[in-house]
């Protein structure tokens, strides 16, 4: 395993290591390692359902809430007991988000559904005009997700539209809220940051090609990565701080923590 540490400010390869066991010459010290590893491949339980499972699942106050491609969504307790189910008209690849009472997710199915996380009760469902593949965001007041029918959607806690913004591409990326800007990429290529209260757009940072991981923030930059292998830093007033080439492109979220970088990419690496 190779491990990369990029400076978050210029976007330079600091250290490239690898980790290599031979370096613990101590046996007690290695012996307990492998017994840690070994409790951690141990599963505790599994659930078995009806289809593949591509999206984050949340956990919270006991219970686990994600979707599936057998088009149902579930609420397991964290003993793995199946708590209730709800079934769509699609396959659901949306990462669920939690407002308040309510667990929030899209599916291909082209709705946004809310259901009471006690009892997976129907709630209220807000229709796309395209599937969802975007995990919800909220700011407690107001959901944000966007959709491949090229729309970042507002709506309130009970489902009503607040506001709409096209763009000219399919979003698939997580919206991220920041200081009260709204941060999302489009198949158009472009990074955009809208007034989260308007839907007005701020401005718009251009990039090579198609953006569909999520993002990372620290010290007012936004860290992102485009399908042209490159991660990007950008600040708040849509200037870029730095790129950085990979070998291929990011599969998934960003972290950015405590002054550094975390990209997972599909060369099999951890950057």
């Amino acid at each position: 395993m190779r491990k990369y540490i990029m400076d978050t400010d210029t976007g330079e390869l600091v250290s490239e290591s690898s980790f290599d066991t031979s370096a613990f010459h101590d046996i007690e010290l290695t012996q307990q390692l492998n017994e840690t590893l070994e409790l951690k491949l141990d599963p505790s339980w599994a659930i078995t359902v009806g289809g593949s499972i591509f999206c984050k699942p949340v956990v919270e106050n006991g219970m686990i809430y994600f979707g599936c491609c057998d088009k149902k969504f579930y609420a397991l307790s964290t003993e793995g007991r199946l708590i209730w189910d709800f079934e769509t008209d699609g396959v659901i690849l949306s990462s669920p988000c939690i407002v308040g009472e309510m667990v929030v997710f899209g599916s291909y199915d082209c709705n946004l559904y809310a259901l009471e996380k006690s009892t997976g009760k129907l709630l209220w469902k807000f229709p796309a005009e395209d599937k969802i593949f975007s995990k919800p965001c909220t700011d407690g007041k107001r959901i944000y997700f966007g959709s491949k029918d090229c729309n970042l959607y507002c709506i309130d806690t009970e489902g009503k539209l607040v506001w709409k913004f096209r763009t000219n591409g399919p979003i698939e990326t997580h919206p991220l809220i920041h200081n009260n800007i709204l941060y999302f990429g489009s198949g158009d290529r472009n990074l955009y940051a809208l007034d989260v209260e308007k839907g007005i757009l701020l401005w718009k940072f251009a990039t090579k090609s198609t953006l569909r991981a999520g993002f990372g923030v620290w010290n007012d930059v936004i860290y992102f990565a485009g399908m042209e292998r490159t991660v990007y830093g950008v600040n708040t007033d849509g200037k870029q701080v730095f790129s950085f080439a990979m070998n291929d492109y990011g599969s998934n979220s960003i972290l950015a923590e405590n002054g550094i970088i975390y990209i997972p990419s599909r060369d099999n690496h951890l950057y």
